[in-house]
């Protein structure tokens, strides 16, 4: 999995909520212009991946490049700012995050 200036890629990811693995060494990338299709079983992790993305829940270990950009989840600054440049977040259904 190549880094492009120009996509999200994610390596070797890992999240745990509440004692539960929820994402197990997850690569993933998905490039402006591309359609990109997450899908799997009820369970399987998509939605969290979803909010990893959009710097919902801030991952265990594993590293996200935004954009040519390894993200310092410690940067709260920049993370913030590129949630108000960047990121966008329709549910489906009328919900919470809490």
């Amino acid at each position: 999995m190549d880094t492009v200036s120009d996509s999200i890629v994610i390596k070797k990811l890992d999240m745990i909520i509440k004692g539960n693995h929820i994402l197990n060494k997850v690569d993933f990338q998905a490039k402006t212009g591309e359609i990109t299709l997450i899908y799997g079983p009820s369970g399987s992790g998509k939605t969290t991946l979803l909010n990893v993305i959009n710097f919902l829940y801030y991952p265990n270990s594993g590293e996200y490049i935004y954009f040519g950009e390894k993200i310092d989840y410690n940067n709260q600054l920049n993370i913030d700012k590129i949630r108000q440049r960047d990121i966008g977040y329709f549910h489906q259904e009328m919900s919470f995050i809490v």
